[in-house]
């Protein structure tokens, strides 16, 4: 997470979108969450991790799962799932649960 929160740092510095750069914190962990279910793994303190009650988790995981994008994305991002394969969505949907 500190090398995140120093790409967060460079790219505000660089004058990038303030809410689009601190989502980056909560996509890693949706990411870390993913793959972590696609391995098989226990993710419960993955999922007791207080970022996880941020609502850009949600709103994160919803377009990975569904496809719906977030408002502040719509300009920057194509419709649609971010995971396609079936099997790994009901995973996830079974562990968010």
């Amino acid at each position: 997470m500190p090398q995140i929160a120093a790409l967060i740092d460079a790219l505000l510095d660089a004058g990038a979108c303030r809410p689009l750069a601190a989502d980056l914190i909560v996509a890693s962990w949706c990411d870390l969450v993913i793959t972590a279910i696609g391995a098989g793994e226990d993710t419960t303190c993955l999922l007791a991790d207080p970022i996880t009650a941020d609502g850009a988790f949600g709103e994160l995981m919803t377009w990975c799962l569904e496809g719906r994008v977030p408002q502040r994305y719509l300009p920057y991002a194509i419709t649609g799932p971010l995971v396609h394969d079936q099997t790994l969505i009901e995973r996830i949907r079974r562990a968010l649960d």
